[in-house]
């Protein structure tokens, strides 16, 4: 076994078993904010209408200012949430159709 500092009786084992991991990570998690239905509802209606139409596409900061006429300063997201979500639903669709190409397949 490794020793570890100056303490000769302190090994490589005892240390990990006195040190296991982090502290901050078991008592501080990060807070996972969940977006409501009706920002859901404005951000997939934004990339929706730019998918459809290229010249109707909305940047974030439109969605952004969309959702604050809408909903008002306090519910709107911020630019990187806006990104963040479209990344995710562009993923989530994708994934969406290839499961109804395979499921037409095995039908066939």
């Amino acid at each position: 076994m490794q020793k570890v500092g100056t303490d000769p009786k302190l090994t490589m084992a005892a240390w990990e078993n006195d040190v296991k991991g982090n502290a901050r990570k078991i008592t501080h998690r990060r807070k996972k904010g969940k977006f409501t239905q009706q920002q859901k509802t404005i951000v997939e209606k934004c990339f929706d209408e730019g998918e459809q139409d290229k010249k109707k596409r909305y940047t974030t900061s439109s969605c952004q200012k969309l959702m604050s006429d809408k909903l008002g300063q306090h519910f709107t997201l911020t630019e990187n949430q806006i990104a963040s979500y479209w990344s995710n639903y562009r993923k989530r669709k994708r994934e969406g159709s290839k499961q109804k190409q395979n499921k037409k397949q095995k039908l066939n």
